[in-house]
C-alpha cells in the first residue's frame, strides 16, 4: 500500500458486502410448499412415457460417424428470406 501511494499509479480500493435479501427466505418457503404440494410433478420418473399415435424417432445408420462441422452462417438479410 505504501508503494501505492507514493507512486504515480492511482488505485481505488473497494470493500463489499453481502447484506442477506429478506424476501430470500419467504421465496424459498413457497418454492417449498409448492413442491410439496406437486410432488408426483417433481419426481423422477420411472419409466418411459406411455406410446401415442405418432411416436417420433430418428433413425440411424448404424457404424456412421456423427458429423463435425460449424453451423453455416446466414447473413441477416439472408435469415429474413429463409423466415419468410
Amino acid at each position: 500500500m505504501r508503494k501505492w501511494a507514493h507512486g504515480n499509479d492511482i488505485w481505488a480500493l473497494a470493500v463489499v458486502e453481502t447484506v442477506p435479501d429478506p424476501v430470500q427466505g419467504t421465496q424459498q418457503e413457497a418454492v417449498t410448499q409448492l413442491s410439496n404440494k406437486y410432488q408426483d410433478v417433481f419426481q423422477e420418473p420411472k419409466h418411459l412415457p406411455p406410446h401415442r399415435f405418432y411416436d417420433h424417432h430418428i433413425p440411424l445408420i448404424s457404424g456412421a460417424t456423427p458429423v463435425n462441422s460449424r453451423p453455416y452462417k446466414y447473413s441477416p438479410h439472408h435469415k429474413d428470406e429463409i423466415e419468410n
